[in-house]
């Protein structure tokens, strides 16, 4: 499973690369299936992309609890929208560590404070989508470390819950007999 996510992540953080030209936007665009698109979508509607029923399960995606700690930055779906760990000189990365340290520990342990790191982790799949804190994703990557974020841990079906069925006019996944949602990939054939 780690393996799969570690692939997702890094997919994600390919197509913000591709993102960053025209022609690399317009293959990102085509990759997900969504021309109205700017490029490299945020972490969730990715996630919504990739992940059947993450978005649509009933009742399912319910939030389980909310804590502080330390993600793993491989695991984490970010999006540096904003800036990227090559436009900083390493004076701004020292600023933005310190910066994300401090609100973290000033954060209460359910509230992320202001410039504290915000996920939703979704441990039966072992990954998390950024909310706030997003673009400092990719600087933690960079530099091997965690990322100190306050984190809602939410809920996902059972994988014996679900089906995946191709059909000729696209894949679906059918959650308990009951709830119906296109697949982008399934691999289903």
């Amino acid at each position: 499973m780690v393996e799969a996510v570690q692939i997702i992540v890094s997919a994600k953080a390919q197509l913000e690369r591709l993102s960053r030209s025209v022609s690399g936007k317009v293959l990102a665009k085509r990759a997900l299936n969504d021309p109205k698109s700017s490029g490299s979508p945020c972490p969730f509607t990715f996630a919504f992309t990739v992940l059947p029923l993450l978005r649509d399960s009933g009742k399912e995606n319910r939030l389980v609890r909310v804590i502080k700690r330390c993600s793993p930055s491989d695991m984490v779906l970010g999006h540096s929208w904003n800036w990227t760990p090559e436009s900083r000189t390493s004076e701004q990365k020292t600023a933005v560590l310190s910066k994300v340290l401090n609100a973290f520990l000033q954060s209460r342990a359910t509230v992320a404070g202001h410039e504290c790191a915000d996920y939703w982790y979704i441990p039966k799949l072992g990954i998390a989508m950024a909310h706030e804190g997003k673009n400092r994703v990719a600087l933690f990557r960079q530099l091997g470390m965690e990322i100190p974020a306050v984190v809602h841990d939410t809920d996902y079906p059972d994988a014996d819950r679900i089906r995946l069925i191709a059909l000729p006019e696209g894949d679906v996944a059918v959650l308990d007999d009951r709830y119906v949602e296109r697949v982008l990939y399934s691999g289903a054939d």
